[in-house]
């Protein structure tokens, strides 16, 4: 009899369990610039974000192309990766975009601000820093910036974008 009603059991837990764990949406964590968001191995931050103007120029304007002419605001985002697991973690910077109150997305771009933030593999406690520079249209607000392990963790951090500081 006992077995019988705990077989019960486990049968209606899995049942219900599991096609809810599978239908789980992943969460978002919203943080505010300068706050850290650990996720899954490593602890990410947003450092500052602010207008960029090249000084040659040449390096933006291929994102100028690929949005067919239409005008560009580009933001320099400092960024910082903290590797807080026991095993080597690479990131790069493909995992973080730009987005706005739609959630459209946009990439980050070659340019010559530095340091530059490239994607490396480092080791535990080991962490990256530097900057990506991001070209939005300048009809479009930014409103995050995106962090997304993909498949390293189910989740984003996104960081709110407030005020933006002039270009230098």
């Amino acid at each position: 009899m006992k077995k019988n009603l705990f077989f019960s059991f486990l049968f209606l837990f899995i049942c219900i369990c599991i096609p809810i764990c599978a239908f789980a949406e992943d969460e978002d964590i919203e943080e505010e610039i300068g706050n850290n968001v650990r996720l899954g191995p490593v602890t990410v931050s947003v450092l500052s974000i602010s207008d960029y103007k090249e000084k040659v120029g040449l390096f933006l304007k291929h994102l100028d192309r690929q949005y067919d002419g239409v005008p560009q605001n580009y933001y320099a985002v400092e960024l910082f990766v903290l590797n807080t697991s026991r095993d080597n973690y690479e990131y790069s910077p493909y995992q973080f975009s730009i987005i706005d109150s739609e959630e459209n997305e946009y990439q980050w771009c070659i340019s010559t601000k530095e340091p530059k933030f490239e994607g490396k593999i480092l080791k535990p406690g080991m962490a990256g820093r530097g900057f990506l520079v991001f070209g939005v249209p300048k009809t479009v607000t930014p409103t995050h910036v995106v962090f997304d392990p993909g498949y390293v963790y189910d989740g984003r951090a996104k960081f709110m974008v407030k005020d933006i500081s002039p270009a230098k």
